[in-house]
């Protein structure tokens, strides 16, 4: 909790000594289609050691991650910036903001931004001298699916197409269905066309 929060911390002053203003949204009940994944992470995250909950229940609903967040959120506060809680996966409400034009992109590991509609992702960001007032440098991976579906033809459609063939956090996908499988359906159809094409399956039993 200590190193979280003091990560944090730093991220945070360097992002505002930038002149860069962060929105953090947190994300609200993990809907139950998720709860396999979550056990299993948990599962690997305490590798069959019971954990240290600190008087704080942990499980499917991830009551001590939760725990953690708050006091990231109450930290967060005393610094004057903003914690939006979503409804569910925070990557949603990242994506509304980003649709709408309220924030320029979105920091995150998250590979599924892109399927929730994010246009923009800043992923692997570090901070060459953190906490430091004369901090200088860094990096940042800069993804924009636009460029993307200009180029590649390759866009958000086709990326929750893949997390329904390939698998995700809600399903494991179709059973002998790869990426490869998957990019050679993909040059068929457009990114506007393949989730159509997916839905006209269920009225095509002679494919099965």
């Amino acid at each position: 909790m200590l190193c979280c929060s003091r990560n944090l911390y730093f991220r945070t002053s360097y992002l505002l000594l930038m002149e860069v203003y962060p929105i953090f949204v947190l994300e609200g009940k993990a809907p139950e289609l998720k709860y396999d994944t979550i056990a299993a992470r948990n599962a690997i995250q305490f590798k069959g050691a019971k954990p240290k909950t600190d008087g704080v229940k942990t499980g499917k609903d991830r009551t001590r991650f939760h725990y953690v967040l708050k006091q990231c959120q109450e930290m967060l506060k005393y610094m004057g910036l903003v914690c939006l809680t979503g409804k569910g996966e925070p990557e949603s409400f990242c994506a509304y903001l980003n649709q709408e034009g309220l924030v320029y992109g979105c920091i995150s590991q998250d590979s599924d931004c892109f399927a929730y509609g994010v246009q923009v992702v800043y992923r692997n960001f570090s901070i060459s001298s953190q906490g430091s007032h004369s901090a200088s440098g860094g990096a940042v991976d800069v993804y924009d699916i636009r460029k993307a579906t200009s180029s590649l033809g390759f866009g958000g459609n086709k990326i929750i197409a893949l997390a329904l063939l390939c698998g995700s956090d809600y399903s494991e996908g179709v059973q002998g269905v790869g990426k490869d499988c998957s990019l050679k359906l993909f040059e068929k159809y457009s990114d506007e066309e393949i989730l159509d094409r997916m839905r006209q399956w269920r009225n095509q039993p002679s494919i099965f």
